[in-house]
């Protein structure tokens, strides 16, 4: 009977670690201000522009030569702030759209392309502690 006590109790303290080991996960973002202490209850939209020109490096083994590549990317991001158990929390969504024409030269042949669209949707979800 003791026996059966402690195994169940043993079993049970793993479950218990398990579980929290699993729930306390933490992640690290190096987007400077990305969970700044803002006003609860805040709504903003935002609009972003890049523009990427250069070469592109690669490995020197490899029959790719002269790759330059030219990107206009613009992108729009929806916050939106709240209080979620005495603490400010924010949903982020951000949708990025990407114009991009490159060249290269592959085994001394001249290779073009272009690329226009959507690229992938970020969602991020926060909590300040």
């Amino acid at each position: 009977m003791v026996r059966i006590f402690f195994w169940l109790v043993k079993w049970q303290f793993s479950l218990l670690v398990f579980f929290f080991g699993v729930l306390s996960l933490s992640a690290q973002d190096l987007e400077p201000r990305a969970y700044a202490n803002v006003p609860k209850d805040l709504n903003v939209i935002a609009a972003g522009y890049v523009f990427i020109n250069g070469n592109v490096l690669t490995d020197p083994s490899l029959p790719i030569k002269d790759f330059t590549l030219q990107s206009h990317n613009m992108a729009v991001n929806y916050i939106r702030t709240f209080g979620l158990a005495n603490k400010l929390a924010r949903i982020q969504v951000g949708l990025p759209f990407t114009f991009m024409d490159g060249s290269a030269v592959v085994s001394d042949q001249l290779v073009t392309g272009s690329r226009t669209g959507f690229a992938d949707m970020k969602v991020r979800f926060g909590i300040i502690c």
